[in-house]
C-alpha cells in the first residue's frame, strides 16, 4: 500500500483491504514503522490507526506544520495524546536535530495511555517525555469518558470523549477517568521550569473547558496551538463553539485555517467547517520567518 502514489479513493482501499485482513483472521495489533523511522504500535480494527499501518503516517501535512514551528528547545504539549502519533513524532524530532526540548502528553484513558507509554519506550523517548493519565479541564475531579466509534470493532485503543448527554453518547460504553487543571498541575510537572511552545488540542468539544483550566499557564506562556474544532460536540452541548472558545483563548492571538495548503486568517470559528482543524498563534509570533513560510 505504500508504494502506491496518492490518489483518490487510497484510503477506502485500505478500508477494503483491512476489512479482509481482520476477516481471515489475522493479528489486529501491529507494529508499523512510520514514514519519519519511528515504530508505532497499533490497532487495525482502530478508525483511527489502521490508515497509519498502510500508509505509514498520520497528519502528515499537519505534524510537519507543527515540526517546522515549534522550538525545538522548548515544551510541546500534546492534550489527548491517544497512542502517541504527535508525542513520538515531536520527541523524535527532538531528538534527531538535537535540540533540549520535550514533550509532555496528557491522555485519560487507561488503555490508550499505556499504549501511549509503549510507543514512547519502544522509541527510546522516555527522557524526552513525560506522561500523565489525566484529562485536562476547569475542574479536579472524577468523570466519566465514553468509547466512541474506534472501539466498535473491539479495539482497545481509540477516539473518546468526555459525556455529554444521555442522547449524544447513547449506545457507548463509559468507564471513569481523572481530570485536573493545567493550571493546577503545572507548578509539580514544571520542574525544569520550561517555556510552553506549542500545544496541540484534540479533546472532542472539550477544549474550552481545558483553555478555562489552563489560562493562568497560557497567558504566562503564550503558545502557539493546534486545535481541532468539532462543531457536533458543542452543538450537543447546546452551546455555540465561537463564544465559549473566544472566551478563553488568552488576547491578542491571531486565526488560522487551512484553506489550499495554506493557513489562512479567519475571524471567528463559524468560518469553519463542522470539522475542521486551527492554528492559534500570538500575534508577536506572526512576524516571525518560520510563521511567515505558513500564514497568510
Amino acid at each position: 500500500m505504500r508504494e502506491l502514489p496518492r490518489f483518490r479513493g487510497r484510503g477506502s482501499l485500505c478500508a477494503h483491504a483491512n476489512d479482509v485482513f481482520l476477516m481471515l483472521g489475522l493479528e489486529p495489533v501491529v507494529l508499523a514503522r512510520m514514514t519519519d523511522d519511528t515504530i508505532m504500535r497499533l490497532d487495525t480494527r482502530c478508525h483511527t490507526e489502521f490508515l497509519a499501518y498502510y500508509t505509514g503516517q498520520y497528519d502528515k501535512a499537519l505534524l510537519d506544520c507543527v515540526l517546522a514551528l515549534f522550538d525545538h528547545d522548548a515544551t510541546f504539549l500534546d492534550i489527548g495524546a491517544n497512542v502517541g502519533f504527535y508525542a513520538v513524532a515531536v520527541a523524535h524530532a527532538v531528538r534527531k536535530t538535537g535540540g533540549r526540548g520535550r514533550v509532555m502528553a496528557f491522555e485519560p484513558f487507561h488503555d490508550n495511555f499505556s499504549r501511549l507509554k509503549e510507543n514512547i519506550e519502544l522509541n527510546g523517548l522516555v527522557d524526552l517525555a513525560v506522561l500523565v493519565e489525566t484529562a485536562l479541564s476547569n475542574t479536579a475531579g472524577r468523570q466519566l469518558i465514553v468509547l466512541r466509534e474506534d472501539f466498535s470493532r473491539g479495539s482497545t485503543t481509540g477516539n473518546a470523549s468526555i459525556v455529554i448527554d444521555e442522547d449524544f453518547d447513547k449506545d457507548f460504553p463509559t468507564v471513569p477517568i481523572d481530570m485536573d487543571r493545567l493550571d493546577n498541575l503545572w507548578q509539580t510537572l514544571d520542574a525544569r521550569a520550561d517555556k510552553i511552545d506549542f500545544v496541540k488540542i484534540d479533546i472532542e468539544g472539550h477544549e474550552d473547558f481545558c483553555l478555562q483550566g489552563a489560562w493562568q499557564t497560557f497567558c504566562e506562556h503564550r503558545p502557539t496551538f493546534l486545535m481541532e474544532i468539532n462543531k457536533p460536540y458543542y452543538r450537543a452541548r447546546g452551546v455555540c463553539v465561537n463564544d465559549v472558545l473566544t472566551a478563553n483563548i488568552p488576547p491578542e492571538y491571531v486565526f488560522y485555517r487551512n484553506l489550499a495548503d495554506r493557513w489562512t486568517t479567519i475571524r471567528n470559528f463559524d468560518e469553519c467547517n463542522p470539522v475542521d482543524n486551527v492554528l492559534l498563534v500570538p500575534r508577536e509570533k506572526t512576524l516571525m520567518d518560520k510563521y511567515r513560510r505558513f500564514i497568510g
